[in-house]
């Protein structure tokens, strides 16, 4: 299967939340991994393709930013869903926050590498 991503993931462990549009209530999610233009999931959230979700993630300083759902696997076993999502809008200084972000992993990545 053609992989027909612009940009690279990279893994990453920590918290997010994510708020459906025109929901009030905000739901916690794992964020398993993350890239230029969207990033992976596990949640509790009501997610299906093509819902608006509003997010923020536990990173340091914090991005936020709106994504579109764009594919859900619920689990057997739990109420939990992993879900791929793709960012539509994010503000110049949260993207700069994300770029720095995934400069980082690379220069972590890379340098793992040379060792």
């Amino acid at each position: 299967m053609l992989d027909k991503r612009l940009f690279g993931r990279f893994e990453v462990k920590f918290d997010c939340y994510l708020a459906l549009d025109k929901d009030f209530k905000v739901y916690q999610a794992h964020l398993l991994d993350l890239s230029l233009g969207g990033f992976r999931v596990i949640t509790e959230a009501p997610l299906s393709a093509g819902k608006i979700v509003h997010f923020s993630f536990n990173s340091n300083p914090p991005i936020k930013g709106t994504a579109r759902v764009v594919w859900v696997k619920k689990s057997a076993h739990s109420n939990q869903c992993e879900a791929g999502l793709e960012i539509i809008e994010l503000k110049d200084r949260f993207r700069k926050a994300l770029q720095d972000l995934i400069n980082e992993l690379t220069f972590s990545l890379s340098e793992a590498y040379f060792r």
